[in-house]
């Protein structure tokens, strides 16, 4: 299986609330294990037992194990939060925890979820300008470019919003949703 390929899976039942992913067209079975962003997902799992579901596969720097992430499972509302500032383009207040050596670490204003922005990208003089004057604890508005699956960690980026797949923004979703809740 390559890295990072998106194919269909079965949803099979284990021992004692495990769960196990079949993918098509293979013999393996994968162990499902909760992702950081997923919420109430053995029940979710239970109501989809014998279903097809999809999933990514991703490869860590171990060649010999892979890691299988449900696209469909429950999100919890910081995660919903942000992939609707994404899709959207709008930006989010950001505080600064570091700026050393050209990467910029960050933490949501509200939900504590870590993100970073690597300048090396940037050959506006202006805007190198600008994130020299960003400190530690400092807030501004960024943009969400990427939400991490595998981890609590979002990708930012300060002066354009990052939509490339030019998705639709759900109907109803307000700023003020979501975030509060979690």
């Amino acid at each position: 299986m390559k890295s990072n390929l998106n194919i269909l899976g079965e949803i099979l039942p284990g021992f004692e609330s495990v769960y196990y992913l079949k993918p098509e067209n293979h013999k393996c079975w994968l162990k499902i294990i909760p992702g950081p962003w997923d919420v109430e997902l053995p029940s979710f799992l239970e109501d989809r037992e014998g279903s097809w579901m999809n999933f990514r596969i991703v490869q860590k720097a171990n060649l010999q194990r892979m890691k299988a992430i449900l696209l469909e499972s429950p999100k919890s509302s910081i995660y919903d939060y942000l992939s609707y500032h994404q899709k959207a383009g709008f930006p989010i207040p950001l505080r600064i925890i570091s700026n050393k050596k050209g990467k910029i670490k960050v933490e949501t204003e509200e939900g504590g979820i870590k993100g970073f922005f690597i300048s090396s990208s940037i050959t506006d003089s202006g805007e190198l300008l600008w994130l020299k004057t960003l400190s530690k604890d400092m807030v501004v508005d960024g943009f969400v470019s990427h939400v991490l699956l595998t981890s609590k960690t979002i990708l930012v980026d300060f002066f354009k919003p990052h939509n490339p797949f030019n998705q639709e923004v759900e109907e109803g979703f307000s700023d003020a949703e979501g975030i509060k809740d979690f």
